[in-house]
């Protein structure tokens, strides 16, 4: 498993999203951090006709297997079918529990109590959000 960090963000961010097959999955939208510790933990990919939809795929299994080529440890169609984004910004408790259902990985956080759990998104310009952005 990849383990990514602050300079791994512009790399990953633009990247086109592929499945373990090599399928084109779509292109690789937000990278989302944990509020606590700054490690990337999921990417939006913008799938569908025109880039439509916006699907959360978890970073967990991935790798970078060259520059803008980011290979996602799932099948497209499980990506796809993956929770939307619901809210600008974080994923709330609720929203990372179901993507980690969906995905079947575990959850690094089910130590920490709900209320504290939160995925901010990074932005490219003056860095990640701050908790409550």
């Amino acid at each position: 498993m990849a383990m990514y960090g602050e300079a791994d963000l512009d790399r990953i961010r633009g990247a086109v999203a592929y499945d373990r097959s090599g399928h084109r999955i779509g292109d690789v939208g937000e990278v989302f951090l944990d509020d606590d510790t700054g490690v990337p933990l999921w990417v939006s990919v913008r799938t569908g006709l025109f880039g439509g939809h916006h699907t959360i795929a978890p970073l967990q299994g991935s790798h970078l297997e060259r520059p803008g080529h980011l290979v996602l440890p799932h099948d497209g169609a499980v990506v796809t079918g993956a929770p939307q984004l619901r809210e600008h910004g974080h994923l709330d408790s609720t929203q990372e529990e179901e993507l980690y259902a969906h995905y079947g990985v575990p959850d690094p956080h089910a130590d920490i109590a709900a209320e504290r759990r939160r995925t901010r998104r990074w932005i490219n310009e003056g860095g990640p959000l701050l908790p409550g952005d």
